[in-house]
């Protein structure tokens, strides 16, 4: 009886090592399989697949063999040529010289000139790009108030577009060109009746009295019919 109940012992205890090995055995592989499966990360290719990727890098098959296309460089003649362009439309628009500066400053910097010099004057502008005998120079006017209020509104969103970068020196030359040589929107009588809104609204500001605003409305029409009908007075 003794024998037979040794045995019987000794079966159990090895059936419970067993069955003990046999879950430690299978919790290693568990965790052995998330460790595997978390060097991998999935991405999304451009045709919309899923490409598999280890520690951050993609299978070569899947690299791509074009390269990013860089920045183009910019002829700084033609930067230089849009600046001083930009500079005489800011002044016909009426625009201080201090501003006009700075927002040449901001053209040469968006297209990468780096070497450059902008002098705005009352009267005169010069623009000069690189140092030494590599220096370039180009001179402009400053006439004020020969831009139509449809010219101003088109220009500076046109300079903002040039700041942004999102445009080349040629085409940005060329839409204000477009802008400059563009003919009136409207008919002369109805530029004359916005010549006296014009008059009316500055009327209001300095003395806003009927008298006062009825005066300068009717002289706004008469200066404005003058100036801008093809009538001959």
């Amino acid at each position: 009886m003794l024998g037979r109940d040794c045995v019987v012992r000794l079966g159990s205890h090895a059936g419970q090592c067993a069955h003990r090995g046999v879950n430690e055995t299978a919790n290693l592989l568990i965790q052995f399989r998330i460790l595997y499966l978390s060097n991998f990360k999935s991405v999304s290719s451009g045709n919309g697949r899923k490409t598999r990727i280890e520690e951050g890098q993609m299978s070569p098959e899947r690299q791509s063999n074009h390269p990013v296309p860089g920045p183009q460089p910019v002829d700084p003649g033609e930067v230089r040529q849009l600046v001083v362009a930009l500079g005489e439309a800011m002044a016909a628009a009426g625009d201080s010289v201090d501003a006009i500066a700075i927002k040449l400053e901001r053209v040469f910097d968006a297209y990468g000139i780096g070497d450059h010099q902008v002098a705005v004057f009352p009267t005169a502008m010069m623009v000069q790009t690189g140092e030494g005998p590599s220096a370039r120079m180009a001179l402009g006017t400053t006439v004020p108030g020969q831009l139509r209020f449809d010219q101003i509104s088109d220009l500076y969103p046109l300079i903002t577009t040039v700041i942004d970068g999102g445009v080349s020196p040629d085409e940005a030359l060329g839409r204000l060109r477009k802008i400059l040589t563009s003919g009136v929107r409207f008919h002369w009588y109805i530029r004359v009746f916005g010549q006296a809104l014009v008059t009316l609204g500055f009327a209001m500001l300095l003395q806003p009295t009927p008298i006062t605003l009825a005066v300068c409305f009717c002289l706004g029409l008469l200066i404005g019919t003058v100036s801008l009908s093809p009538l001959p007075l």
